[in-house]
């Protein structure tokens, strides 16, 4: 039996595909993107989540701890939890009635995902929508991102994938020949530096959008648009004429950076890397897209 790990199923997403979709969220990641706006997604395995303002002090969540890992704060008593010491058993979670300590991530089975997508099947077919996947990298669980891609193709479901393209394709060549539309993201088309912001080099991700394109589906190419990294005219052309190589781009979909996840880096004790850099101004972003204009790639936010 086929099992993943998943963080989060939404319910009518309008905007991670065509028509009424359901995400289904999966846990893991190869990229360690400085900007990341879910650093939840990054661990593979479930893990332990801490939000302050919820926290009643009860202490219960320091009884229930084996490891001895949630340790009052020496000024204000709030409770906090020592991730060295912390296993993420979710015993602590489990005895927290304010729900100020939450479990991030559940293992199901590929039947437990495909029961929970089914109950709008109405709305997938009446909107030609489906189920989009995302993450995280849902790559990064490759056998079940297959054996879930297949089940749900079995269920007549339109399916997309979201990707930052960082994979084996051998790995995932079979799922992947499953997906209906490609979300693509190209951060950047050097090496070195997409290797000091991410964590990795590019050039896989570059090839892997070429082997992509050569299985015939529409592609729309993503770009986090992030102020010091990838936003100059240069860079940002360098990543257009990628984009404009692939005989089956839809578009190119421009996303500026934002720190609307900030907050959650404090809820799994990791520390955010871009805290003075700001969003880029509208008009910067607007140059790029005349930019693109001219070099004829569609291009849009």
């Amino acid at each position: 039996m086929t099992k993943g790990v998943v963080f989060d199923i939404q319910r009518f997403t309008l905007h991670d595909g065509p028509g009424i979709r359901t995400a289904v969220f999966m846990k893991g990641c190869p990229l360690r993107c400085a900007w990341c706006q879910n650093p939840e997604s990054i661990r593979t395995a479930p893990q332990i989540s801490y939000f302050p303002a919820q926290c009643i002090h009860c202490g219960f969540c320091r009884a229930a701890c084996p490891e001895k890992a949630v340790q009052p704060d020496g000024k204000n008593l709030i409770e906090k939890i020592n991730l060295t010491l912390c296993t993420h058993c979710g015993l602590c979670a489990q005895v927290c009635s304010a729900g100020a300590l939450k479990m991030i991530g559940d293992t199901m089975t590929v039947a437990e995902v495909c029961d929970a997508v089914m109950r709008d099947f109405s709305f997938y077919h009446n909107s030609n929508g489906g189920v989009t996947f995302t993450g995280g990298e849902p790559t990064y669980q490759p056998e079940f991102l297959a054996a879930l891609a297949k089940e749900l193709k079995k269920l007549g479901l339109h399916l997309v994938i979201e990707t930052c393209g960082a994979f084996r394709w051998d790995a995932v060549a079979e799922a992947l020949s499953l997906i209906d539309i490609f979300y693509f993201d190209i951060k950047h088309t050097d090496d070195a530096k997409h290797l000091a912001f991410t964590g990795e080099a590019c050039s896989q991700i570059l090839e892997n959008a070429k082997r992509v394109d050569r299985l015939g589906k529409p592609i729309r190419v993503r770009v986090p648009l992030i102020p010091g990294f990838n936003d100059s005219p240069e860079e940002f052309a360098g990543i257009l004429h990628v984009a404009g190589s692939l005989e089956n781009l839809d578009k190119v979909q421009v996303l500026p950076y934002h720190k609307f996840g900030v907050a959650k880096y404090e809820r799994v004790g990791m520390g955010y890397s871009l805290p003075g850099v700001d969003s880029p101004p509208r008009e910067a972003v607007n140059e790029l897209l005349a930019l693109a204009e001219r070099e004829n790639v569609a291009c849009t936010l």
